[in-house]
């Protein structure tokens, strides 16, 4: 389900080790929705949560920035994460 998230499977790619089966995520807060000013149809949806890496049982806060973006289908897809 996670790599059909993404406009194409070389992004899923790119962006896998965000999600490798080492790290758990848990986002407790929506820090931000805003739509971007210079790519239609585009919106930055800015997470804070905590990441567990299970090598190490260590666990780190994160903040991340997901662009997610609507197709003239209508769908939404990942751009990119950051």
């Amino acid at each position: 389900m996670y790599r059909s998230g993404f406009v194409t499977e070389k992004l899923a790619d790119a962006l896998d080790g965000y999600y490798s089966e080492e790290f758990q995520y848990h986002f407790s807060t929506i820090e931000s929705i805003e739509k971007s000013e210079s790519i239609k149809n585009q919106v930055h949806v800015t997470v804070l949560g905590e990441r567990l890496e299970s090598n190490t049982e260590t666990i780190e806060e994160v903040k991340m920035m997901y662009a997610i973006r609507m197709n003239n289908e209508g769908m939404w897809s990942i751009y990119t994460i950051d």
